[in-house]
């Protein structure tokens, strides 16, 4: 559900005032998007892959966010916000006082250092890049290799629609996608989420909770 964009903008069409033209671009899209789907969309605009998603993320479930500043928009931050940086991370970082961003900052030359020494040096430097800001990564385009549809929130079972009508419907999304990009298919997978435990209440309103994931192909 997500999907970066690289634009290249000359100068002379945005009247020197390219953060307003970037996000007059970006309302237009999102426009184009609720027009087209009925789902609304949050875009994120940054120099880079790392800042653009930040600023996504900032503005979800609804907006558009340009980011004018790195500083300000990575101000504040926890470090488990920064990509590649998960809950075994986390747990190592955290009783060496590294929590924020600006934790981080706060280390200035030592960083890359003294975060090798607990996370490893590789992981180090790439956190500590994008700690700053700065993210090299180029933006390429995906190559598709399957169509599908999913549907993992607010599924219950016990209203008067039941798993034949979500098949259904999931079947006739597929049929729809795989129309719209003019393939056939050589291979069908049913993935299905089990919950681990039905007595339990998901955490997370409507959600699934923990669960199995079960999947077969033919």
């Amino acid at each position: 559900d997500e999907a970066y964009v690289e634009v290249n903008i000359d100068p002379n069409d945005c009247n020197n005032d390219i953060y307003d033209f970037v996000k007059s671009l970006a309302e237009h899209i999102r426009a184009d998007i609720v027009k087209k789907t009925e789902c609304t969309a949050s875009i994120g605009i940054g120099p880079n892959k790392l800042l653009a998603k930040l600023a996504a993320d900032k503005i979800k479930p609804n907006g558009c966010y340009v980011c004018r500043d790195w500083k300000e928009l990575l101000r504040g931050l926890d470090l488990r916000d920064i990509p590649g940086v998960g809950w075994k991370s986390e747990r190592k970082l955290e009783p060496c006082g590294l929590r924020t961003v600006a934790d981080v900052w706060d280390l200035n030359d030592e960083a890359e250092t003294v975060l090798g020494e607990i996370i490893g040096l590789g992981n180090a430097q790439k956190i500590v890049k994008y700690c700053f800001g700065k993210d090299d990564r180029p933006v390429t385009p995906a190559v598709r290799k399957s169509i599908g549809a999913e549907c993992n929130y607010g599924v219950r079972f016990d209203g008067p629609y039941g798993v034949d009508y979500m098949m259904q419907g999931l079947a006739k999304e597929v049929e729809t996608r795989m129309a719209g990009a003019e393939i056939r298919g050589s291979k069908l997978t049913l993935k299905v989420m089990k919950s681990k435990d039905t007595t339990k209440v998901p955490g997370k309103f409507l959600g699934h909770g923990s669960c199995h994931n079960l999947s077969k192909s033919i």
